[in-house]
């Protein structure tokens, strides 16, 4: 059987790599940056990410309704496309939710296994110590 993380990426990124950018901004454009992601409570890397995909889906968003303007769009069928796509993407959002609380709880037991282990670890030194010392006396 497959690991939980193992499927999620499999499910949900698959054929996907890790890019990074670098790149020059002006300060009055990072600063508006940095005040936006401290609204909604964001790490930079993660504003950053919202930033670019919210950008880019705007844009195709704009290409888009610019081909719907064209007098042989068909609207029904663009409507049809829509709320598909929308049920793909509140169905693997309902998915993912539900895989990164459970991998929550899970982080959590793990947490308590092994701040448990690590109690158990330094009683085992305690009188593995104390065992040294009774052997020194003999």
């Amino acid at each position: 059987m497959t690991n939980p993380l193992e499927q999620f990426r499999h499910d949900f990124f698959p054929n996907t790599e890790k890019h990074t950018l670098t790149f020059d901004i002006l300060s009055d454009d990072w600063e508006a940056l940095r005040k936006f992601f401290t609204e909604n409570e964001w790490e930079p890397d993660d504003g950053l990410r919202y930033v670019l995909a919210a950008g880019l889906a705007f844009l195709q968003g704009q290409a888009r309704l610019a081909e719907l303007n064209h007098p042989q769009a068909d609207l029904a069928a663009e409507v049809h496309r829509l709320q598909s796509e929308r049920m793909t993407v509140e169905s693997r959002y309902a998915v993912m939710k539900f895989r990164a609380f459970t991998f929550r709880q899970a982080v959590k037991l793990l947490e308590m296994k092994l701040n448990a282990c690590r109690s158990e670890m330094e009683g085992l030194r305690s009188v593995n110590e104390q065992l040294r010392e009774q052997l020194e006396k003999m």
